[in-house]
């Protein structure tokens, strides 16, 4: 008898610090809402990313969470189960379907697409770095907007 009371002791002491370990990492959910695309053609692609090293790069590894929706004037997406952290958001009104921003180079470089970054980051001689779109997550639940910019 002693040895099943130990033995339910033990196993209560396991569970209660297991359930400590899953309530240590608090996530949230993140709704983004974006606005502007200056037509209904193609898809609004919305990429999360967590760290400047990774920011901008288009392969499956590097990004934390990517949603492709119907372009439309506001379209607005929920990303759920994110850790707590920094995080930035980048956007593009891919009217191709491509995936990507497509760039005309003269008679200088700059998107023919849609783009937007959080924070309302802007390009200068290049995309806008990580440190000026990200913002930190610290609570359940956090809703950004994005304004779409076009080139000319």
């Amino acid at each position: 008898m002693r040895i099943i009371k130990l033995l339910f002791i033990t196993i209560s002491l396991c569970a209660l610090s297991l359930s400590g370990l899953a309530q240590a990492e608090q996530t949230s959910q993140l709704e983004v809402h974006v606005y502007g695309a200056k037509n209904d053609i193609g898809q609004v692609l919305i990429t999360v990313y967590n760290s400047g090293e990774n920011w901008l790069k288009h392969d499956a590894d590097k990004i934390v969470a990517q949603r492709s929706i119907p372009a439309d004037q506001h379209v607005q997406t929920v990303f759920d189960n994110l850790p707590y952290g920094k995080y930035a958001i980048a956007v593009i009104h891919d009217e191709n379907n491509n995936k990507k921003i497509d760039m005309s180079w003269l008679p200088v470089p700059h998107p023919e697409e849609g783009y937007g970054f959080s924070n309302d980051a802007q390009p200068n001689m290049g995309p806008p770095k990580f440190e000026d779109a990200v913002f930190t997550i610290k609570k359940p639940k956090v809703s950004k907007k994005i304004l779409l910019h076009y080139w000319g």
